[in-house]
């Protein structure tokens, strides 16, 4: 790190010490090495990353609360999450309920990428439910509340996501069309995307056929 970089990083420091609680995600966020293209060459620290986030997520930053949940994402591989945040470290155990817990947190602070992503992680969290005893039926109401919040605050595919899992398991007309071919037929006839639950189609067929329009919500579905 040259002059210049540490004097701004010192500045940044001070400022968190101060209790500027902005300051403090940015130094925590350097200490993670949460930051592309940082110019700060520190020292990665899980303690001194987490000691900052945490003292900023007690004065209600948003930032700080939704990076304090990625810490407790389950590690994915490199490059397989478009996010900067790649998930836990061997001193941060996977948590579903901590990523809940912030994530929450951090979206009723006005987080959009913090909506966005709880409302998947909703839709996942039968992953998540080893001894089989939540209440997917809430989960499910959950993200659809989460992504339309997504939506209204310009996330688009959000938005998409959440009128599919509305159209797809809304009880108030037993009759559904097919996302294909339009075809219209009792929701039990019908066969869901295997990949992210949403989607009615009348056969494989009509799922390949569709594919290349329902894939941009479907991967995008399954990178978060």
């Amino acid at each position: 790190m040259n002059d210049g970089s540490q004097k701004m990083f010192q500045q940044y420091l001070k400022l968190a010490e101060q209790g500027v609680s902005w300051a403090q995600t940015f130094v925590g966020s350097i200490y993670l090495h949460y930051l592309r293209g940082s110019p700060f060459q520190i020292p990665r620290s899980i303690a001194l990353g987490l000691e900052w986030l945490k003292r900023a997520a007690k004065k209600g930053d948003p930032q700080a609360l939704y990076n304090l949940g990625c810490l407790s994402l389950p590690k994915v591989p490199e490059g397989k999450d478009h996010h900067p945040v790649l998930g836990a470290d061997a001193e941060v155990p996977a948590s579903f309920e901590n990523v809940r817990m912030y994530w929450e947190l951090a979206a009723q602070a006005g987080h959009v990428d913090a909506m966005h992503r709880l409302g998947y992680l909703y839709l996942d969290s039968r992953k998540f439910d080893k001894e089989g005893t939540k209440d997917h039926h809430q989960d499910l109401i959950k993200s659809k509340k989460w992504l339309m919040a997504a939506g209204e605050h310009g996330a688009v595919e959000a938005k998409d996501m959440a009128q599919q899992l509305h159209e797809s398991t809304s009880n108030s007309n037993p009759f559904k069309r097919c996302n294909n071919c339009g075809t219209q037929r009792r929701r039990s006839n019908f066969k869901n995307c295997s990949r992210c639950h949403c989607g009615l189609y009348c056969d494989k067929a009509c799922f390949k056929e569709h594919w290349k329009t329902h894939k941009k919500v479907c991967k995008k579905k399954n990178q978060k």
